[in-house]
């Protein structure tokens, strides 16, 4: 075996093993390789097409870079039809895209490029998509983390395997991949723009890592050691959170997380637990730092994020997602109503036997009419509550049941027809709607979740 082959066997090797410890797909499965032109993604194009894997491939051509952008694409066309491998090709119009987005033109064009892809997977049914992401886009990665601030999830890096996207690729070294094609005798495209430093990857990839590579010459292969120990950390994170989370927290629907606070400080790590929590709600790395602040603060305190709130009830944190359900519905039967419907039916029975849920009432039908209304509740709304001949305010009613503000903002209730209010969700119906021994219609009103 010469030098070359045994280059081109070994590398191979390295890269099966890996996929096949790490579970990325098997070789029936149908993939989709994301491919740009450079030494990477070439690296793995040939890697699959060696070894008899089912793939096709897509490129984007962002026209970010004139006439190097053409003749990526065709360097890409070319390769794919002299190997007879199947392709998709997209030209997309970045600049004037950015004109009316946010973000970065390389954050843009990543966004574009994943959105594409996705869509031709789930047009051509690819299992998987494949790209070429290496142990140096790791380890610039967790440096370019560590510069903004980050905990063990962004030192742990890029994930081998999230979803459908997979990188077969990610312990290798980019002095692997260049060697691997030299073997071959393959050619691939240089992206001139990666010597800019102006752009913050650059600036790790062509001067930060350089000097820690004078520092320690074996700077990836320890780095690949410290990545395997931070993972089994993480791991380790996550299995205490988890467990800590069955103390102290219970769990309300729809979609509320209630977290006991004395439990909560017992544990020294409790700053991780709110984390997790919070992250599922959307909360971002400022708004979670406002959450653990608030803890010491009065009750009532409350954080926010675009589509989620964190509210300090006396002593609870309460997280719940903003509803976003209008403040006035007119109801059917069987309405689809915040992940639960709606429904009235007609108890057919002589015998009534009442619910046990607080999200399910009985009523006389005789007052009833048509529309119903399901709303938020608001100051000046009065139900006459069951047993009582006078009317009183939600909004007593809602503190006599200490209610809070959290549970205020999302308090529903429902009005009859003729404007008077029939129910406090959950908390009052109304007496003029009880069940007597002169009833001869009832109605169960309440809500099931969706099927």
């Amino acid at each position: 075996m010469t030098d070359y082959q045994q280059i081109i066997s070994n590398l191979e090797a390295k890269i099966s093993d890996f996929i096949q410890n790490r579970n990325l797909f098997l070789p029936a499965d149908k993939i989709l390789l994301g491919i740009s032109g450079g030494s990477d993604s070439v690296a793995l194009f040939y890697f699959l097409k060696r070894n008899n894997y089912n793939f096709a491939i897509a490129h984007c051509n962002f026209q970010l870079r004139g006439n190097n952008s053409e003749k990526d694409e065709e360097f890409v066309s070319e390769l794919a039809q002299k190997n007879n491998v199947p392709f998709h090709i997209k030209k997309i119009e970045t600049k004037k895209i950015q004109e009316t987005s946010k973000g970065s033109i390389q954050m843009i064009a990543r966004d574009l490029r994943y959105d594409y892809f996705q869509n031709l997977a789930k047009e051509h049914n690819y299992q998987f998509i494949a790209v070429g992401s290496n142990l140096n886009d790791q380890l610039e990665t967790v440096i370019l983390n560590l510069t903004k601030g980050t905990g063990l999830k962004g030192l742990h890096g890029i994930d081998a395997k999230r979803e459908n996207i997979v990188r077969p690729l990610l312990e290798i070294t980019k002095t692997e991949i260049k060697e691997y094609l030299a073997a071959l005798g393959a050619n691939h495209r240089e992206d001139l723009s990666n010597q800019e430093n102006k752009y913050q990857r650059n600036l790790i990839r062509n001067k930060i890592i350089p000097e820690l590579e004078n520092i320690n010459p074996s700077l990836l292969p320890t780095f690949k050691s410290t990545l395997s120990n931070l993972n089994q950390d993480l791991k380790a994170t996550e299995f205490a959170v988890k467990e800590s989370l069955k103390v102290c927290s219970s769990i309300n629907e729809p979609y509320e997380v209630h977290l006991n606070i004395c439990k909560l400080k017992s544990f020294d790590f409790y700053q991780k637990i709110i984390w997790s929590v919070a992250e599922n709600f959307g909360f971002t790395s400022a708004q979670i730092n406002d959450i653990v602040n608030i803890i010491e603060s009065q009750s009532g305190k409350v954080a926010s994020s675009n589509n989620a709130v964190c509210l300090k009830n006396r002593d609870e944190l309460i997280f719940s997602f903003t509803s976003k359900t209008s403040q006035e519905i007119t109801l059917i039967p069987n309405f689809p109503f915040s992940n639960k419907i709606f429904f009235i039916e007609k108890i057919e029975s002589d015998q009534t036997s009442f619910p046990n849920s607080n999200h399910e009432e009985i009523i006389d039908v005789k007052n009833l009419f048509f529309p119903l209304k399901l709303r938020i509740w608001k100051e000046g709304d009065k139900i006459i509550p069951l047993g009582m001949k006078g009317s009183k305010k939600v909004s007593d009613i809602l503190i006599d049941t200490k209610t809070s503000m959290l549970e205020k903002q999302n308090q529903y209730v429902l009005e009859n027809g003729n404007g008077k209010l029939i129910w406090v969700i959950g908390k009052k119906i109304s007496d003029e709607f009880k069940i007597t021994k002169l009833t001869q219609t009832k109605v169960k009103l309440g809500f099931n979740p969706l099927p």
